[in-house]
């Protein structure tokens, strides 16, 4: 699958807020992992990929360059996003936070983060590209 021709087929390029920023996407499915990543580099983001949380701490430790977004699964079996955003924050300073789930419900605790946004699954590319650049250019709140 040519996800630019298929998106660019569905979408026309204009619609799309696109970016140069580092984000940092992490979901136990690879599936989910392997097709958002895809849009995001379509968008024209640099994408760092983590299967689990522990490797996503790693991998923000072995990064050398800024990573301006995390992209996360909030709910995950080792660490969900809610306890990994805060972790990273530490390590990583204004880092902006979306989480991505499909199992948001009023019982669900959401970390006190200043810069953090929810997007349900399933999502089309416009709306990860419109909340990316929102959120990336400080318009979240």
């Amino acid at each position: 699958m040519d996800l630019r021709k298929d998106a660019a087929a569905v979408v026309p390029e204009s619609v799309l807020s696109t970016g140069t920023e580092t984000v940092l996407c992490v979901d136990d499915e690879e599936t989910v992992l392997d097709l958002v990543s895809a849009q995001l580099r379509f968008l024209g983001y640099r994408v760092l990929t983590a299967g689990n949380s522990e490797e996503a701490i790693a991998l923000a430790h072995a990064h050398a360059g800024e990573i301006q977004l995390l992209l996360s699964d909030f709910m995950m079996p080792d660490m969900g996003g809610g306890e990994l955003a805060p972790k990273l924050a530490k390590i990583l300073p204004g880092l902006r936070v979306i989480f991505i789930s499909g199992y948001f419900g009023t019982g669900t605790h959401v970390p006190d983060l200043p810069h953090a946004r929810f997007l349900d699954k399933p999502f089309q590319i416009e709306q990860l590209s419109m909340l990316v650049r929102s959120e990336l250019d400080g318009h979240s709140r």
